[in-house]
């Protein structure tokens, strides 16, 4: 089925990008065949395909007019201590608590604040 209209929003994640025109959603994996200049404000043309109920983007997305260049991302900038931004603290604090507790099984320990202790042990060791 083709789609022509005006993108009203543009969102971008790690795995998609999802275009809303018209008032639907329509999304293609990893933004293939996506152009930058596809942003609010842009005419679009496009074939989607429904599956269930998503209604995904199929082919090149043609950006007929309107739109702007997509803006430029900037680097995230260090927010703890030691250089490492937000989400790198998260994945390491992901990562302490499942070695913490891999290791308080292995060694048979079931008190909570003990595993937790452990866990923050283990991310400090990270951040030296």
């Amino acid at each position: 089925m083709q789609v022509t209209g005006t993108v009203s929003q543009r969102y971008d994640n790690e795995n998609n990008v999802v275009l809303e025109v018209n008032g639907e959603r329509y999304s293609a994996y990893k933004g293939k065949g996506i152009p930058p200049t596809a942003q609010a404000g842009a005419s679009v043309s496009f074939t989607m395909v429904e599956k269930g109920n998503f209604k995904n983007i199929m082919g090149d997305v043609a950006v007929t007019g309107g739109g702007t260049e997509a803006p430029a991302q900037q680097a995230a900038a260090p927010s703890t201590a030691g250089g490492v931004d937000a989400r790198q603290a998260f994945i390491m604090k992901q990562n302490a608590m499942t070695n913490a507790v891999a290791m308080a099984a292995l060694l048979g320990i079931t008190d909570k604040a003990a595993i937790f202790a452990l866990a923050d042990e283990i991310y400090q060791s990270y951040l030296k």
